[in-house]
């Protein structure tokens, strides 16, 4: 047996039933020893040790009797499993000691070297040792040269919840030796861990240093907006440079472009900011802008620098800068425009959405009613419409007649677009996102339209857009319609209005300036001064009521009240907005500057109504920075917006930089949600990643396809701390049972693993009474009694 401490030891007997007579007969053997000692003649000290030395011998005979048994209880030899940890994490390659060259790495491999040949032998004579080493992932390693301190970030949760299910109940504990910079640990739940017996390597740096923590962008599809990066700014013992000339510590922090590179001759950032840190700072936010170049995902790298600090004076380098993603919506996104007749608004709108290559404007006007069959009206029994008379007949024809509207088609892309009119069909109608409803009654649309164009906003999520005129609101007969349910204002009152000798002045509301579709200006001021500066409006519709649920915009006045002007809403899956005012084109009359801003309008308006428009196929990136994959999550629509649950969806993943026939594609499974998909990729190399995902239905026709960009950065959480964390590692050895260790208490640990309460034990048995040592003991005990009375003439 391995000579291996006890966790208890005892003595027990195996024939305790003769216990009785094993005491009797000691009594009598007491008894006659005493009454034959009585007369020996010997000098008293003497007598008594040599009646001790004969009681003795009488004793371990009567033992003998009773079958003695000695008994240990053990753990169980070669049965539990200890693992030894090894942080193989980009941190490590930071000094170990302030002032030293050596890294945390080169000290962990110096104990490791020295464990050899002391204390890991003795790890491995009781337990089966199995090294890993952990960072983004964990690896079992016989050879501890295999370290190379390249792994991020360091998954320490992963990696101890991995040998919690790897080495099960048998575990005897884990030696964990690490900087204990984790970014998972507060994520990990300890309970079911082995006793962690943690070695914190390293110690507190110093030296000053600059970091970008968390870094953000927003944008929106509105023109001009820009796109905004909000970047955190961390600094650590700034105040310890010995070349900082000044108490206050000035920042740079500047984006430039990666996807799509930069020109050859530009040198100049996309933008940039500085900010000054107080001493005793050590956090602060920058925010930048930049116009994103192109829809789709384009990326870009943030730069942070101090002017008092020379980057190479710095603790670590390689968090001066991050890499960021910027998805921007693609287009060109359909719009159906129709107008009950030729006006004023359709030319400056249409100039205005054309110009903009992410807007494709469709539209169908009306320039001639119907008129009833019976009033038909012609030389010869001529059927067809005057205004078309002397035109070749041909396809046409029927749209021609008196009894039909005759419909204009503009910007179709081929004679079979919108041939029919106003689409009857869905398939037809929802591969608009929006519809925009000028000077039109009600009653041009059959029942089955109307509530199509309901269904439109509310289930496929397009946008709807009302505009002022003689024929809108309760002057086209919307009320009671399923068109009036997605509105945001209720029809009642007689529209339009005139204002008549009090023009409609224009304002916005607190909603309306904190929109920045509405908005032409950057500040309040300016955007009322420009708003007192236009044209008076003298149309406008006044509506019974605002839903509940919707947003007032902006107002006007209506003789010496003020109404509402633009009011919004969401309906359903999509959203609604109402203009009232119906004579907007008096504010592109006059001067340029105003032309450009109502152009400006309607594309903002244009692309409000389409920001959350869905696509048959959509694609997001689920993902967290302690996890080791990339999760995409595609959402796949048909020609109606339901769910595709039998697509075949593919996703091809390209690394930024790299060929195209280096793309990898991947089958997405079905996930619980009906119409989506999900695929994963391991996130173990750094860098920018394009997703395109396609699908197909069960034919085999496309459905679509979309892209997303993800940037993989583990390092920017891997160094976002360049202190080890003590703390950390000694909560969860006091959360698992285990301790904290010094570079001494290695050669210990052996030891102290083995009385460890929860291993599984065995008890070991050794038989006394026949053993040869028992025997010797008492026959040593006769002849020292012996030798006694021979000595003193007894004998």
């Amino acid at each position: 047996m391995p000579a291996l401490s006890p966790f208890t030891a005892a003595l027990v007997l195996r024939r305790p039933e003769a216990l009785g007579a094993a005491a009797i007969a000691a009594t009598v053997a007491l008894l006659l020893l005493l009454w034959a000692y009585r007369r020996v003649a010997m000098p008293p000290r003497a007598r008594a040790a040599a009646f001790s030395f004969k009681l003795l011998a009488v004793l371990l005979l009567l033992l003998c009797w009773l079958e003695p048994q000695w008994q240990r209880t053990l753990p169980m030899e070669g049965v539990h499993s200890l693992a030894i940890l090894l942080d193989d994490s980009r941190s490590m390659r930071l000094p170990e000691l302030s002032g030293t060259p050596r890294t945390r790495g080169e000290r962990l491999t110096a104990l490791l070297n020295e464990g050899a040949t002391t204390w890991r032998p003795k790890l491995e004579t009781p337990f089966r040792v199995h090294t890993f080493r952990f960072g983004s992932q964990i690896q079992e390693t016989p050879d501890r040269t295999a370290l190379t301190f390249e792994q991020s970030p360091s998954s320490l949760g992963a990696a101890l919840s991995h040998l919690r299910e790897t080495l099960g109940p048998q575990a005897a504990g884990i030696l964990l030796l690490s900087d204990g910079a984790a970014t998972d640990l507060a994520s990990l739940d300890p309970t079911g861990l082995p006793p962690v017996y943690a070695l914190p390597i390293g110690s507190p740096l110093p030296s000053p240093d600059i970091a970008l923590g968390t870094v953000s962008t927003t944008q929106s599809a509105f023109e001009d907006a820009p796109v905004t990066l909000n970047a955190e700014i961390l600094a650590r013992n700034l105040a310890s440079n010995p070349t900082h000339p000044t108490p206050h510590a000035r920042i740079r922090v500047h984006v430039e472009a990666v996807d799509p590179p930069p020109a050859p001759d530009s040198k100049t950032p996309l933008a940039e900011t500085s900010l000054i840190l107080s001493p005793g700072q050590n956090r602060a936010l920058a925010q930048l802008q930049f116009a994103a170049p192109r829809p789709g995902p384009t990326f870009y790298r943030v730069h942070a620098e101090c002017a008092e600090i020379p980057v190479a004076s710095e603790t670590s380098a390689e968090n001066n800068h991050r890499l960021v993603c910027v998805n921007r919506a693609q287009g060109p996104h359909p719009i159906l425009y129709v107008a009950g007749r030729p006006n004023w608004e359709f030319g400056p709108m249409r100039r205005a959405l054309d110009a903009d290559p992410e807007l494709q404007l469709r539209a169908l006007i009306r320039i001639a009613k119907r008129e009833p069959k019976f009033a038909f009206k012609g030389r010869g029994g001529d059927s067809t419409n005057p205004l078309f008379r002397g035109f070749q007949a041909g396809e046409n024809a029927e749209l021609q007649r008196y009894d039909k509207p005759v419909i204009a088609r503009v910007n179709v892309d081929n004679a079979q677009e919108l041939a029919g009119g106003f689409p009857k069909t869905a398939e037809e109608l929802f591969r608009f996102k929006a519809i925009l409803l000028d000077d039109l009654e009600a009653e041009f649309f059959t029942p089955e339209q109307l509530r199509l164009i309901q269904r439109f906003v509310t289930e496929r999520g397009g946008g709807l857009l009302m505009l002022g005129g003689m024929e809108s609101f309760e002057g086209g007969g919307w009320k009671g319609t399923p068109v009036e349910s997605v509105l945001p204002v209720w029809i009642g009152k007689e529209s339009p209005s005139n204002a008549g000798p009090d023009p409609s002045a224009w304002r916005l509301t607190r909603e309306g300036l904190l929109e920045p579709w509405m908005r032409r200006r950057k500040s309040e001021a300016e955007e009322t001064v420009r708003l007192q500066s236009l044209p008076p409006l003298e149309v406008l519709n006044q509506p019974a009521g605002i839903k509940p649920a919707a947003t007032l915009l902006a107002t006007a006045n209506a003789g010496a009240s003020r109404q509402p002007a633009i009011v919004t809403q969401r309906a359903g899956l999509g959203r609604s907005a109402a203009l009232l005012a119906g004579d907007l084109f008096h504010w592109g009359i006059g001067q340029p500057e105003h032309a450009a801003d109502l152009a400006k309008f309607w594309r903002q308006i244009a692309r409000w109504l389409v920001a959350d428009s869905p696509n048959p196929v959509e694609i997001s990136t689920v993902h967290s920075p302690a996890e080791s994959e990339l999760v995409w999550k595609i959402r796949v629509r048909d020609v109606q917006a339901r769910p595709v649950e039998d697509a075949t969806v593919e996703v091809r993943i390209q690394r930024l930089g790299e060929p195209e026939k280096s793309a990898v594609s991947l089958l997405a499974d079905p996930a619980a949600e009906p119409g989506v998909y999900s695929v994963s990729y391991p996130a173990t190399h750094e860098g920018a990643i394009l997703a395109r995902a396609t699908a197909k239905n069960a034919e085999g026709t496309p459905l679509g396809e979309a892209v997303t960009g993800h940037v993989i950065e583990h390092l920017s959480a891997e160094l976002a701390s360049l202190d080890p964390n003590p703390d950390a590692l000694r909560s969860l050895a006091h959360a698992s049972g285990g301790g904290i260790l010094a570079p001494n208490d290695l050669d210990s640990l052996a030891a102290r693993l083995q009385k460890s309460p929860h291993l599984r034990t065995q008890i070991q048995t050794t038989p006394l009474w026949h053993t040869p040592w028992l025997l010797a003991a008492a026959l040593l005990a006769l002849a020292a009694e012996w030798i006694l009375r021979r000595r003193n003439g007894a004998a």
